[in-house]
Formats: structure tokens, C-alpha cells, sequence
């Protein structure tokens, strides 16, 4: 009982990694104004944020699966959620172009170790309801990414800076990592590898694997581009208000987690080829 009640904390504190990590990613879109604005560059240098992020979440993602085998998952947990939340709360304090490309490239930092790193440890607490567990964890991310560029809109309305919702998100990380320093994580089992366990030569000659790398770039690419941009892309082209053009953000980011949604329930009767290719 003790056990099953340790495992479900986790669980609970990786839906709210997640949960602040979709808050804060969805939050950039509908901020380039105002960080433009602050930053006194045009919106087309202010783009350069997103690829800034993705280079250290790349970064993190590399290094960040050695560093758990040697380490464990709860000393890189600590450490990337500080590394995020401290990152994002500097945010609506930077002026200068280039400290803000650091920050947001400290941001991705945290944010892609965040991202391994919990799939991983819910996989392994979860091992045999690892599917309906990971389901979970992305549907929070979902839940933060909608409902973010709406509430961007409604502190930008009311008190004229929508950059309070880094704060926001900042203080959320801290009491997360003060909660998740307190937890117990099981110590992961040691697993012999056998002799004729396949290698990465192997994998990298596998055509399949390419073909999903592939896929998941476009996915990746179209998703973070049209959620970044919408927003703009919105108050420009139909003139639509700051707060309703932030809106439009919110309704991609729902119709995305509907979409993982509804594959849950598709994946009982089809096949994964069969929904991929639907």
C-alpha cells in the first residue's frame, strides 16, 4: 500500500512537471509581442526565441539519458526543474537581446531533461501500465498548453503584462521541486543486457526508425511553428484583439490534446499503423 502510494506522488508530481512545462511553452507564441516590445527588437529577431529553446532542449536531450543512468532520475529532476524555473522567472526582467536568448536557451535546457527524464521514471514506476501513464503525463502538458495563451490574454488584459504568467510559472516549479525533493524514488533495477541485444549500428541502418525520426521533425516543426505564431498571425491578418488572437492559440492547443485524446480510445480497435496512417 505504502509503495502504491509513493508511485501514484510520483506520478502526480511528473503531471505537474509536465503541466508547467506545456504552461510555459504555449505562453511564448502570444508573449513575442510584448518581449519584443521589451527587448526593443523586431518580431522577426524575436523568432529567434523558438530556435534558442529547442537548441538546449536538444542539448539536454543528448546528455540528459547518460547523466540519469549514472545518476538517477531524481538528481536531474531537482536540478532541471531549478535550472527551468529559475530561467523562466528571469525572463520578464531581461532587456538585453542576448541575455534573453541565453535565458531561453536555459529554459530548453531545463525543459528537455524535464521531458526525458519523466517519461523515463513514470515508464519505469509504471511498468505495467506504462502506456495509460504516459498518456497521462502528455495529456497535462496539453491541459497547461490551452489553457496558458488564454490566460496570458487575461493578465495582459488586466494588467497590461502578460510576462506575470513566467512568474507564475516559476513559483509553480518551486513548490514542485521543494514536493518532489521530499519523495522516495525507487532505485532503478539493474537488467542484464544479453549478448545479442541489438546495437546502434543496427538501428541507425533501420529505414523504419528514420522514416519516424523523420516524421516526428515535421510533427514537431508544424506543431511548436503554428503555436508560436498563431497568435500573431491572428491580431495581423484579421485583425482580431490581443486577448482573442491569444485565444486562437488556446483553441490549437485543445484541438491537440482532443486529438491524443480520441487516439487512446482509436488505439483499442486500430492498430498503430492503421492510426498513423489515418
Amino acid at each position: 500500500m505504502k509503495t502504491h502510494h509513493s508511485r501514484l506522488l510520483i506520478l502526480i508530481l511528473c503531471c505537474l512537471f509536465f503541466f508547467s512545462l506545456g504552461t510555459t511553452v504555449a505562453s511564448f507564441g502570444p508573449l513575442l509581442p510584448e518581449l519584443s516590445a521589451l527587448n526593443q527588437v523586431d518580431l522577426t529577431r524575436m523568432g529567434q526565441i523558438f530556435t534558442f529553446y529547442f537548441l538546449g532542449s536538444l542539448i539536454s536531450q543528448i546528455f540528459s539519458g547518460p547523466l540519469s543512468d549514472r545518476f538517477g532520475e531524481k538528481p536531474l529532476l531537482l536540478v532541471s526543474s531549478l535550472l527551468l524555473g529559475a530561467s523562466v522567472a528571469a525572463l520578464p526582467f531581461s532587456h538585453n537581446f542576448a541575455l534573453t536568448l541565453l535565458l531561453f536557451s536555459l529554459t530548453g535546457l531545463g525543459g528537455g531533461a524535464i521531458v526525458l527524464t519523466t517519461n523515463v521514471l513514470v515508464a519505469r514506476i509504471y511498468a505495467h501500465r506504462s502506456v495509460s501513464a504516459l498518456n497521462l503525463l502528455n495529456l497535462f502538458f496539453g491541459v497547461g498548453a490551452f489553457l496558458s495563451p488564454a490566460m496570458v490574454g487575461l493578465i495582459a488584459r488586466q494588467t497590461g503584462n502578460g510576462r506575470q504568467i513566467l512568474w507564475v510559472v516559476g513559483g509553480l516549479l518551486a513548490l514542485q521541486f521543494v514536493l518532489f525533493a521530499l519523495l522516495r524514488i525507487p532505485p532503478a533495477q539493474k537488467v542484464a543486457v544479453p549478448s545479442n541485444a541489438v546495437g546502434m549500428g543496427f538501428l541507425l541502418r533501420n529505414r523504419l526508425i528514420w522514416l519516424m525520426a523523420l516524421l516526428l521533425m515535421l510533427y514537431v516543426g508544424v506543431e511548436n511553428g503554428l503555436g508560436g505564431w498563431i497568435t500573431v498571425y491572428m491580431e495581423r491578418t484579421v485583425n482580431l484583439p490581443y486577448e482573442q488572437a491569444a485565444l486562437s492559440a488556446s483553441a490549437f492547443w485543445l484541438a491537440l490534446t482532443a486529438g491524443r485524446l480520441v487516439t487512446v480510445g482509436l488505439g483499442m480497435r486500430l492498430s498503430a499503423v492503421r492510426i498513423l496512417s489515418l
